[in-house]
């Protein structure tokens, strides 16, 4: 055992022993006891604040509350674990190597998130965990930014929040934030994130479940479209002005693609000869998976050049 995890058994027996001093009354034996035991623990977390100083080392306190259910099942409390690790990962990832659509992290930013475990209480399940640090100017590092950020998606208000965001932090973190937000929300879990570099000097963020669900929500309904303007020479098979169809088959290739019709196109156009197609592809991304999907809208077709007809690219 660590002398990591030997600290945070120590403190979780000390806040356990007060805990049942303070269920016995308050007469002078149980007060003289309290103390003791406050003088100890306050021992405990000096020594702790030196070890994770020492060892340029962050900590993170994980809880995890039930309103009115004392049962914690191993999968729910995995899931909700490896979803949260997964986010910081990711966020990480984002500060090192920049903001990715697909949760890709490298190699370097898995081991340097890498929580330990530390140690866990009873009562609720409240799990101490640390990491390695970074330490850069201003005595701030790259994991406690991450988990500024962390914080700031877990806390999102609107879906503005969530595009400002997403442009730091990757589709890629909104996505995996989706996933701790399900696991939260499913299970009825609120959830108590502290962090810092010592005990006395922390962040504390208190997530409840319905704060979970919200934040879910946001993100499920939520995605970014980025759109291209696009020039091929091909055969349209098939046009609808009414339902919003065409079909067009580029030129020497086999690609054919399918899509909306602008509203500006005629109401009729002969279909089975050779059109320069001018179309707009809109690529968007759901950001609660992180999945692509391609949107095409015919905006005009014209006749092509005869150089465009036969190399079937269009003139520049």
């Amino acid at each position: 055992m660590s002398r990591f995890q030997e600290l945070v058994d120590l403190l979780a027996e000390t806040d356990g022993l007060l805990e049942r001093l303070r269920e016995n009354g308050d007469d002078e034996f149980v007060r003289l006891n309290s103390l003791s035991v406050k003088r100890r623990r306050n021992e405990i977390s000096a020594e702790l604040d030196e070890y994770l100083a020492y060892k340029q080392r962050s900590f993170l306190v994980y809880r995890i509350m039930r309103a009115g259910e004392q049962r914690y099942p191993a999968k729910a409390v995995g899931g909700a674990l490896e979803a949260f690790q997964d986010l910081l990962t990711s966020v990480y990832d984002a500060l090192v190597t920049g903001p990715k659509k697909r949760f890709r992290p490298a190699l370097e930013s898995i081991e340097e998130t890498l929580l330990e475990f530390g140690g866990a209480s009873s009562g609720s399940v409240k799990i101490f965990l640390a990491a390695d640090d970074d330490r850069v100017l201003f005595d701030q590092t790259k994991l406690q930014r991450a988990l500024q950020l962390v914080e700031k998606t877990l806390s999102a208000q609107s879906t503005d929040d969530l595009t400002a965001l997403s442009k730091e932090v990757g589709i890629a973190s909104i996505s995996r934030a989706y996933t701790w937000a399900q696991h939260a929300s499913l299970n009825g879990f609120t959830t108590e994130l502290s962090w810092g570099q010592s005990l006395e000097d922390r962040n504390d963020i208190l997530i409840r479940r319905e704060e979970a669900e919200r934040v879910r929500a946001l993100i499920a309904e939520r995605s970014d479209e980025e759109p291209v303007s696009v020039e091929e020479v091909g055969i349209l098979h098939g046009f609808d002005r009414e339902t919003s169809y065409f079909h067009f088959e580029v030129h020497g290739q086999k690609d054919h693609i399918k899509g909306e019709v602008a509203s500006s196109m005629p109401q009729k156009i002969t279909t089975g000869v050779m059109y320069k197609a001018k179309m707009v592809m809109t690529t968007v991304t759901v950001f609660a998976t992180g999945e692509e999907k391609v949107k095409w809208m015919l905006l005009s077709l014209a006749a092509p050049s005869d150089e465009e007809s036969e190399s079937g690219l269009p003139a520049r």
